[in-house]
């Protein structure tokens, strides 16, 4: 059986943290999904914060313990 993902609003690019779709503006749950899905990018065993673009910047959700090796729930790709 191959494991897929779906599209849902878990893995929207679109989702904000607080669960507030950044293209509607409403709050939404996870099994929920629209037209403008937009699939984020998949994480990979190199992901981690030396590869953030938030890293070192002003926009990065832990700076004091953000470091290569260390991966957090607001990791971003360029």
């Amino acid at each position: 059986m191959d494991i897929k993902t779906s599209n849902s609003c878990i893995n929207c690019d679109n989702l904000m943290n607080n669960s507030l779709c950044r293209v509607n503006n409403t709050m939404v749950v996870f099994d929920q999904t629209c037209e403008k899905f937009d699939q984020k990018l998949e994480l990979h065993k190199d992901s981690d914060c030396g590869n953030c673009v938030k890293h070192n910047q002003t926009t990065c959700a832990h700076p004091a313990t953000a470091s290569e090796g260390m991966l957090c729930t607001s990791y971003a790709i360029g």
